[in-house]
C-alpha cells in the first residue's frame, strides 16, 4: 500500500513573486519513518491556467513563437495564461487566444474533463486544455511588456511532422496536440 507524505505547517514563500511566480517551501513528514523534510516548489499566484490549440477555418495551427526565459530561447507553444479576476477556465483560454494572437474562435472545446498538472515534480500549477476551432484573425495581438513573440501558422500535417521531428519542445503543447488529435477528426479537420 502506498503511503502519502503529510504536509506540516504552512507553505512558506522564499522570494517575492515576479510575474505571478515564486518559490515556496513546504515541510513534510515521511509516511513510514516519520522523518521531517523540506520540499521546494515553483508556485504561482494563480493555482491554474488555461492553454488552447487554435485551428483556423482552413485547417492551420496558430502558434506563438515566444522567448522563454527558462529555455533561454524562442520556442513554439500554444497561447495560454492565468485568470484575470473571476474568469472561468474556458473564458481565460478564449481571452488569451485573442490577446496573444489576435484570433478569435467560433468554438472552444475542452480536451479533458478536468485540469491536469503542468509539472507535478516541481510545480503546484494545474492546466485546463482546449481546442479552438474556426479561428479567424480579427486584430493585432495585445502583449504584456515582457512578452517577446511572433505568431506563426502551420498546416496540420506540417504541425504533426514538427512534433514527430522534435521541433516542438514545449511538453504542454505536445500533449495538447495529441489530446486534440481525435477531436480534430470529429470536427472535420
Amino acid at each position: 500500500m502506498l503511503h502519502r507524505p503529510v504536509p506540516i505547517g504552512e507553505l512558506i514563500y522564499l522570494v517575492d513573486p515576479v510575474f505571478g511566480k515564486t518559490l515556496a517551501k513546504q515541510r513534510f513528514r515521511h509516511p513510514t519513518t516519520g522523518e521531517e523534510y523540506d520540499y521546494i516548489f515553483l508556485h504561482g499566484t494563480a493555482r491554474w491556467s488555461s492553454m488552447v490549440m487554435p485551428i483556423t477555418e482552413d485547417g492551420k495551427v496558430v502558434i506563438v513563437y515566444q522567448f522563454r526565459h527558462g529555455a533561454n530561447d524562442y520556442i513554439y507553444e500554444f497561447p495560454g495564461g492565468n485568470a484575470d479576476g473571476a474568469e472561468s477556465p474556458i473564458e481565460v483560454a478564449a481571452r488569451e487566444l485573442t490577446e496573444e494572437t489576435g484570433f478569435v474562435a467560433k468554438k472552444v472545446l475542452p480536451l479533458v474533463p478536468e485540469n491536469i498538472f503542468i509539472e507535478p515534480v516541481s510545480s503546484m500549477g494545474r492546466l485546463y486544455v482546449y481546442l479552438a476551432v474556426g479561428c479567424q484573425k480579427v486584430k493585432e495581438p495585445t502583449l504584456d511588456p515582457y512578452e517577446f513573440l511572433e505568431i506563426q501558422c502551420f498546416p496540420l500535417e506540417k504541425w504533426f511532422q514538427m512534433i514527430r521531428q522534435g521541433t516542438i519542445v514545449d511538453m504542454k503543447t505536445v500533449a495538447i496536440t495529441h489530446l486534440a488529435e481525435p477531436l480534430l477528426k470529429e470536427v472535420g479537420y
